[in-house]
Formats: structure tokens, sequence, C-alpha cells
């Protein structure tokens, strides 16, 4: 079994039970140069949903050509029955249309929608939005192939050689993917998210492919709610004696039940 580098040991770590996915860029400008041999129809667009060669927020860098197993397993020309589709968001719930066309070149991964139009909904208004600009970045879902990545020393980031690509999606902003839940100490936060993450994994290898990113989306969901703090009440607040509001600090003290 391949020796991973720390740095990659790290990610792993990091990453165990979430669904990873690459931070976005504006790629409004890229989308104009995203063009097939075949012209797209009135209902397609093509897009750039990742640049090669270009760092993540984690230190994570696509390289050429990591996309391919997907694309020859799960991509438009393929038999497969769950194949990769375009949504809103990286919800599943929230398909947009099919891609016809996934090609990997020098920039990155450029993808062919053809949107579902006619569906009415939540299709129809990305698809004008997106013509209009209005909607204008792009990104993808996937999960890490660990012993396809290599940590370049000298630039201080993971290269990823092979991942296994879910979803292309659309999106509206950016948006951040918190991985740690509230608890009582750093080291209980490193223990519950490393049994949270071997106990995911083991399930998620059991359970059939179509399932496994609506599980990781789960387990992404349910550990971002829990590291959220609920507001104090008024009494709290008040038991607190001393309150900064506005710049000015009261003290409560001095008033009487």
């Amino acid at each position: 079994m391949k020796t991973l580098h720390p740095k990659i040991l790290e990610l792993q770590k990091r990453f165990k039970g979430t669904l990873p996915q690459f931070a976005s860029v504006d790629q409004h400008s890229l989308q104009t140069r995203a063009q097939f041999n075949k012209p797209a129809a009135e209902d397609e667009t093509d897009h750039y949903v990742a640049l090669f060669n270009v760092p993540d927020s984690y230190g994570t860098v696509a390289i050429r050509g990591c996309f391919t197993k997907s694309i020859n397993e799960r991509g438009p020309q393929s038999k497969a029955n769950e194949k990769i589709i375009h949504l809103w968001m990286h919800d599943r719930h929230e398909p947009l249309g099919q891609l016809t066309m996934m090609e990997e070149d020098m920039i990155g991964l450029k993808v062919r929608v053809k949107w579902d139009v006619n569906a009415g909904g939540m299709p129809t208004r990305i698809y004008h939005q997106t013509k209009s600009g209005t909607v204008r970045q792009n990104s993808y879902g996937f999960d890490y192939v660990w012993d396809k990545m290599e940590y370049d020393d000298d630039k201080g980031l993971v290269m990823m050689y092979e991942c296994a690509l879910f979803e292309t999606t659309s999106i509206s902003i950016l948006s951040s993917q918190p991985e740690a839940f509230t608890t009582r100490t750093r080291e209980e936060i490193e223990t519950n998210l490393e049994q949270l993450g071997d106990l995911a994994d083991e399930f998620v290898n059991s359970i059939p492919f179509k399932h496994r990113l609506e599980f990781r989306q789960l387990i992404t969901r349910y550990k971002s709610l829990a590291q959220i703090e609920p507001s104090k009440t008024l009494k709290e607040t008040l038991a607190d004696k001393t309150v900064e509001v506005g710049g000015f600090k009261i003290d409560f003290s001095q008033f009487k039940n």
C-alpha cells in the first residue's frame, strides 16, 4: 500500500466522512472560450467547471487527467446508469440538466449542459440567469482518491492526479463548508472527527454508488449544524450583568428585577 505524505494524511483526516468540493472561481470570461467542435444548441451552454493548476482553499491542485477515469466510467458517452449530472448549488434534489459533452483541455474541465428548459421551475430560471450572466460560477462535487495524490514540497501544494467525480454544478456565490462540530476540547474534536470519519467511510463503501453522494452531503450538513451555537436568551444576556450595545457598555446590575 502506498505511503501517503503527512500533508496528504492531514487532508485525509480533515475530510473523513464529508463531501469535499473545490471552491469555485468566477468563470464567466472563460465560458466564452469553452467551445466544442459541435456548435451548442439553443438549450445548451458550455462551461468550465474546474481549472487546472489553480490551488483551491485547501491547497489542492487539480492536474489535467484527474477526471478522465470518471468521464470514461460515468460521463455522457458511458453506459453507466448513474451518469454525472449538472445540479444547482451541489443539491441532488435540484438537477438542472444533462451533460452531453465533457472534455479536459489545457485550461480545465469543460462541459456542455443541455438544460431542461421545458421543465419550468429551477432549471428554466437558472438557464436564463446563466444566459444573462447573473449566475456566473461553476464547481464540482467529488471524492479524493488518496493514493493518486502527491505532495509538492517546493510548492507546498497537494497535486490531485485522479478523483471520483459525482456532479458538476452551477452556483450563485462562494460558500464555505464547515467540517467540525462543537465539543468541549480540541482533543475531543479530533477524536470525534476520526471516529465519525471511520464509521462514515466504512458505511459509504457498503452502499450503492448512486447513494454515496447523498450520504456524504447528509454527514456534512449534520456536522455543520452541530457547530452552530444558539443565540443567548434575554434572561441569559441580562445575567451577564455587563452587555455591550452599539459600542457602549451597559451595566444591568444597577437595575432592579
